[in-house]
């Protein structure tokens, strides 16, 4: 590129170092921080001036910058677009924004009403390289046309606690979580709770132009636009329209711009820090945005407007920078949002103790009116290792109650057969079915929850109720007459979708009942307790009369579990590459040694199975049992996961 050219750039110059006033004003951050909280904001800033060395040095112009990885990027929209299970949207960009920059694109992971769960958990690929929030430009400047990243959100991550869908799907979800995670979740030094805000995702990013002015990219995770303007946004909506004439514009109009007029809304001086800060990292600011006319769960009658929470920053980059594979260390960020005025999520940082965490967990499950929490593992350098979500008990039930009424409403609405069917349902049809399908749903989140009978046969009466509540007052018992009344219907659907806290809150109030139901859980037999492991050779179980000690294992055992729901047979893995399943006699509680050890593998191969398999070779981090108690999935550092299968019975009765 000639001298000349470069002074032509649509792009301000990169920097190797943030600028002075970007520096001023986190330096002002540290007084009056505690010693925990002050050393994991510097971890965030060493990481964040050690990726903008490494990124932008030696480079004179955002085009040498780009230069550098515009074929990987290139690449990574084409395989994109090759792949059945990922979506690439080409969108437009409005004219006169940076010139040359006239098409961006959005990479989804899933096909379109469908969830990314199962590619996720399938694909290394995609966790690794495919956020959620992925926008590529393809920019043409003079005779060459780059590519580079404008928006790289959160890597997806996924917890025990989510709806239970990942451990339905593989039957064994604690296997599958550690995926998710860049090492073990036991080598976590701290833990980083922040509150799981109920909203809308939304992106911010920065660009600048060379004559100094901001362009900003604004979206929801997988819908994105450029922008300066509230106008712009809505001009980028209306030609959207035109290719596209589904409605899938929508949510994102709303976040783009409930993000921008928050921008916009603070003072001009820290408007231009957070624009500065954004441009000189290349940064990506992920928020959950709460929208009073858009809600899931939570009640939001306390908002008079679309709030933008922050909840991290992830860096814009193909090669992660080592200890930002997950995001940048969050503490600097939440107290660097804070002071320029942006509402950031409530957070915590704390020593990892397994125990602890454990009654945190118990804790945040019983939340009420609360989704639940975020957790970010942290190792000893204060890299963030993994994330979960754990979600509420009330929660995760009311939201299930939602997608059967949101079914419920379209069936009785619909005046074409659903799939499967030869001719629509009759209301009565209608209202039965979905009674009945609420009815299956809370069966399985009695079991992925492990909540007792008596909780979830609480939450289902209630959702079975409200369907009928939806049925007798608001959907004309399915019977319509007249536009005046259909549109009511349609209207009820809409609210059940958009706006189901609100419905929720009217039922409750006119049928006079309440949610705030008690969560119990599964009921362990007094005499048994919970399994336990600890940094030893033994495993065990606690909070019985009697806690017991099982011996057997020659290197730590690293996870237990009970096989059966009577609580007969516990199983253990370990470092030393074995699963032990231990027969408990209560009669013999004071032992220290289990009466017989009933099965382990010799060398690396299991000598009880259904059929020939290899064993694992090194240590075993998960175990998961089947619902029936007959077979045992594993999770090994050798990289493999393995089914296990018995006959129960056989082994009880011996």
């Amino acid at each position: 590129m000639t001298v000349e050219s470069a002074l032509l750039s649509a792009f301000a110059p990169p920097s190797a170092r943030l600028s002075d006033k970007v520096r001023n004003f986190l330096d002002e951050l540290e007084p009056l921080q505690d010693a925990n909280r002050l050393m994991h904001m510097r971890t965030g800033r060493r990481q964040l001036e050690t990726f903008l060395k490494k990124q932008h040095e030696g480079s004179a112009t955002f085009e040498q910058e780009i230069e550098r990885d515009s074929l990987q990027w290139k690449e990574h929209v084409d395989k994109a677009r090759q792949d059945k299970d990922i979506r690439v949207q080409d969108r437009q960009v409005l004219p006169g924004l940076l010139p040359g920059l006239k098409l961006m694109h959005d990479i989804k992971v899933g096909r379109p009403g469908k969830p990314d769960d199962a590619v996720y958990l399938k694909s290394a690929y995609a966790r690794q390289w495919l956020p959620r929030g992925n926008c590529i430009a393809e920019w043409q400047a003079e005779d060459t046309t780059y590519f580079f990243p404008l928006v790289r959100g959160y890597r997806k991550f996924t917890g025990q606690e989510d709806d239970g869908e990942l451990k339905q799907q593989t039957k064994s979800g604690e296997i599958e979580l550690s995926k998710f995670f860049i090492n073990p979740q036991t080598q976590s030094k701290w833990v980083i709770s922040t509150s799981k805000e109920n909203g809308e995702a939304g992106h911010l990013a920065v660009l600048k132009r060379s004559d100094g002015e901001f362009v900003y990219v604004l979206g929801s995770k997988n819908t994105h636009v450029l922008a300066r303007t509230i106008n712009d946004i809505e001009r980028a909506t209306e030609n959207q329209k035109k290719t596209d004439v589904s409605d899938t514009f929508f949510a994102p109009t709303i976040v783009a711009a409930a993000i921008l007029r928050m921008v916009i809304g603070l003072s001009s001086h820290n408007r231009n820090v957070l624009c500065e800060f954004l441009w000189q990292t290349r940064a990506t600011a992920s928020f959950e945005v709460l929208c009073p006319s858009h809600q899931h769960v939570q009640l939001l009658d306390y908002l008079s407007e679309d709030t933008p929470v922050f909840y991290g920053l992830s860096l814009m980059t193909f090669d992660c920078l080592e200890g930002t594979e997950i995001c940048v260390s969050p503490v600097l960020l939440y107290e660097f949002m804070r002071k320029l005025g942006i509402r950031t999520v409530t957070y915590k940082v704390v020593e990892f103790n397994a125990d602890a965490f454990e009654a945190t967990l118990e804790l945040s499950k019983g939340a009420y009116q609360h989704e639940g929490d975020v957790y970010l593992f942290l190792d000893e350098a204060g890299t963030v290792i993994g994330m979960q979500k754990h979600k509420s008990v009330w929660y995760v039930c009311l939201r299930a109650i939602r997608e059967k009424a949101k079914t419920f409403c379209r069936a009785l609405n619909s005046r074409k057969p659903l799939k499967g069917r030869s001719k629509p349902m009759s209301p009565k049809e209608a209202l039965d079915t979905a009674k009945e399908s609420m009815q299956k749903r809370f069966q399985a989140i009695a079991r992925f929850v492990r909540i007792s009978d008596e909780t979830s046969n609480a939450f289902k009466a209630l959702g079975q109720q409200f369907i009928e509540y939806l049925f007798e007052n608001e959907l004309f018992r399915g019977v319509a007459t007249g536009k005046e009344e259909e549109q009511k219907c349609k209207q009820a659907a809409k609210d059940v979708a958009y706006r189901f806290p609100v419905v929720w809150k009217r039922f409750l109030q006119e049928a006079g009942v309440n949610d705030a139901i008690s969560i119990k859980h599964l009921d362990l037999p007094s005499t048994i307790g919970y399994p336990t492991c600890a940094k030893s050779t033994k495993c065990g179980i606690s909070g019985g009369v009697e806690p017991l000690s099982f011996k057997g294992h020659s290197q730590n055992v690293k996870f237990v579990t009970f096989v059966v729901t009577d609580n007969e047979l516990l199983a253990s893995g370990s470092s030393d590459a074995t699963i032990k399943l231990w027969l408990i006699e209560l009669l013999d509680a004071q032992q220290e040694s289990c009466k017989k050890a009933v099965y382990k593998t010799a060398g690396t191969v299991c000598r009880q199975w259904t059929q020939t398999m290899l064993g694992h070779s090194s240590k075993i981090w998960y175990l998961a049992a089947s619902a029936s108690g007959e077979s045992l999935n594993s999770g090994s550092d050798d990289g493999t996961t393995k089914s296990w299968t018995f006959e129960l019975n056989d082994i009880l009765n011996d």
